[in-house]
């Protein structure tokens, strides 16, 4: 293996980011066994010294990992052209949501969050830094895609915590059940609930969204914290990001 070293080219970023990348994709293959700073450190393309120069701990390049991965959904959100139709912009939005909750990223976020919680709280999980800056890009974004609707966007938090949760229960979902049509038929009918209640101002309840939305899917996206758990966070959004 030719591995780079700090005399190259490449910046640190640079180098940081391949790695946090391969970490992903080891922890996708192999899980949260597999992701030592060996084989991350083969599939980056470094030493290992490299991977313990940017990460001192395997701990901390596994909560930089996670802090990542969710800060990226967030710019994307922020960053993304929403269209001024409510009827298409709730379809990029659950384009872009689903892109992420059902591709590799998120897949590797819960390969974190499963093995930590294992002898780990939530709060030492998330890294409070980064948790601050999800709330502020998620409620930028909210504000972008509630816009011009029928809804506040504080008022409509339970909104997004219901969209969230459904995505990340048809996440865990789909990994089992490998249907073709599955995730299709679920994001139709997500789309159409939140479409309703943009147009309509009335936020579904929860009892007549599992209704219309497969129970299984419901109860797999369920344990999320409410918002404002934490009093140095009054909005939470980043709570209904993560299963307690």
């Amino acid at each position: 293996m030719n591995s780079k070293n700090f005399s190259s080219s490449n910046s640190r970023d640079d180098i940081r980011s391949e790695i946090i990348a391969a970490t992903i994709d080891v922890l996708v293959r192999e899980g949260i066994v597999g992701a030592t700073f060996r084989r991350i450190a083969a599939t980056a393309g470094v030493s290992a010294g490299a991977v313990q120069h940017h990460f001192p701990t395997r701990l901390q390049l596994l909560y930089e990992t996670l802090d990542d991965v969710f800060l990226h959904l967030g710019r994307t959100l922020v960053s993304f052209e929403f269209s001024s139709d409510i009827e298409a912009r709730v379809q990029q939005v659950i384009d872009v949501l689903w892109d992420f909750y059902g591709g590799q990223n998120y897949l590797a976020a819960q390969v974190i969050l499963l093995g930590s919680r294992l002898n780990l709280t939530k709060d030492r999980v998330i890294q409070r830094r980064s948790y601050r800056e999800m709330d502020r890009l998620f409620g930028e974004a909210w504000e972008r895609i509630v816009g011009g609707s029928a809804i506040d966007a504080k008022a409509g938090y339970p909104l997004l915590r219901l969209l969230l949760s459904t995505m990340r229960g048809m996440a865990i979902i789909a990994v089992h059940r490998r249907l073709a049509d599955f995730a299709d038929v679920q994001l139709s009918i997500l789309a159409g609930l939140i479409r309703e209640a943009l147009i309509s101002g009335k936020i579904p309840a929860a009892g007549n969204f599992e209704l219309k939305v497969d129970s299984a899917v419901a109860c797999a996206g369920t344990g999320i914290a409410p918002f404002g758990k934490h009093g140095e966070n009054p909005l939470g959004i980043a709570d209904a990001l993560f299963p307690l």
